[in-house]
């Protein structure tokens, strides 16, 4: 069955972290739009990752209906 998740393509994502102004490493990059779970998501693990500390997060070139889209956001883990 094909439905809307099918709208998002993540097959040239490019993921970038940084902690302020250092790029940190990711890795095993995986995605999915399976019809069933949690659809158009995208999976990483990053290197060296500390508790108690600020990420950036930046994700391009996320198609969506088409459309080049691109992502920020910040998180911290305490």
């Amino acid at each position: 069955m094909k439905t809307n998740n099918y709208n998002v393509d993540y097959s040239s994502a490019q993921i970038k972290m940084y902690e302020g102004p250092i790029e940190i490493g990711v890795n095993s990059i995986k995605f999915d739009n399976i019809y069933y779970g949690l659809p158009n998501s995208i999976q990483w693990k990053m290197n060296n990752f500390k508790n108690n500390t600020t990420y950036d997060v930046k994700i391009n070139n996320v198609k969506v209906n088409g459309v080049v889209k691109n992502y920020e956001y910040t998180f911290i883990v305490n």
